[in-house]
């Protein structure tokens, strides 16, 4: 009986991550103007705070999160992924944020555990 109500309770929260991606995103970039030497810790922090934040929530999850920055110029950006999992119990999030001069683009999965 246990087994059943937690995997009922195991649904991917993707309200709580949508929270929290908005949320790390703005307030990693949200002044910030490109500066190439700054990404890599930009990507890290943006990550790091993320998976620490969606791991507070005590949901029965992995999470896997990547960050995508470019500076904002007349070029295109083509991003796919793919994955082979349970549609039921596993999700994922991804979030587009821009400002005047930069692009992001976080990605955030799910894997039930």
């Amino acid at each position: 009986m246990e087994d059943l109500q937690s995997s009922e309770e195991a649904v991917f929260p993707v309200d709580d991550v949508r929270n929290v991606v908005k949320e790390t995103v703005q307030k990693v970039l949200e002044n910030q103007y490109f500066e190439q030497e700054k990404v890599p810790e930009w990507v890290d922090t943006i990550n790091s705070m993320t998976v620490k934040k969606l791991c507070a929530l005590q949901t029965p999850f992995k999470y896997i999160v990547t960050t995508v920055i470019m500076e904002k110029k007349l070029a295109n950006l083509h991003c796919s992924c793919s994955a082979l999992w349970d549609n039921v119990n596993d999700g994922n999030f991804v979030h587009p944020w821009e400002n005047k001069n930069l692009f992001c683009l976080t990605t955030v999965f799910g894997v039930q555990i």
